[in-house]
């Protein structure tokens, strides 16, 4: 029986008392689960590199959850706020990735979670109050002078 802290309703009771209750997915599970669902996709409404950035995430969470945090696997349930701050960590500082990088896996991450919302897996986004936030770097403008040398320039 799992832990006082799960949701009841009178259907997952009807499910145990009959032992028909769906077993409990897993992070790398449902990013599997979504990932081949994304596959079935390419061509139609998801390009190949879509997938291939779905595809870097899991090895990212791979290596996050087993090298990183020595675990096999996380219930959806036990993911939290401090999951995905751990994780936006190990990508800034194991993987080296800048902040606007490892933004963008956390950003796919948080899609897949609510998609997880959307079919029941979970009750609540467990990284709805993480804000990705991305730090766009400074442009040089070009001035008249650097474009005159430029047109000056004999190619």
């Amino acid at each position: 029986m799992g832990s006082m802290e799960e949701f009841l309703s009178a259907e997952s009771i009807k499910l145990r008392y009959t032992g028909q209750e769906s077993p409990k997915k897993t992070l790398l599970q449902v990013v599997e689960i979504h990932n081949k669902e994304m596959e079935r996709k390419v061509g139609s409404n998801v390009s190949k590199t879509t997938l291939t950035k779905f595809r870097t995430l899991k090895g990212k969470l791979i290596k996050f959850v087993k090298e990183h945090q020595k675990k096999a696997d996380y219930y959806l349930k036990q993911l939290d706020y401090s999951f995905v701050t751990e994780f936006e960590y190990f990508l800034r500082s194991k993987k080296e990735l800048n902040s606007n990088t490892s933004m963008k896996y956390i950003r796919i991450l948080k899609k897949i979670m609510n998609d997880a919302v959307r079919k029941a897996w979970l009750v609540k986004k467990p990284f709805g109050e993480f804000k990705c936030t991305f730090r766009w770097p400074e442009k040089e403008v070009l001035t008249m002078e650097k474009l005159q040398r430029i047109i000056d320039k004999d190619l």
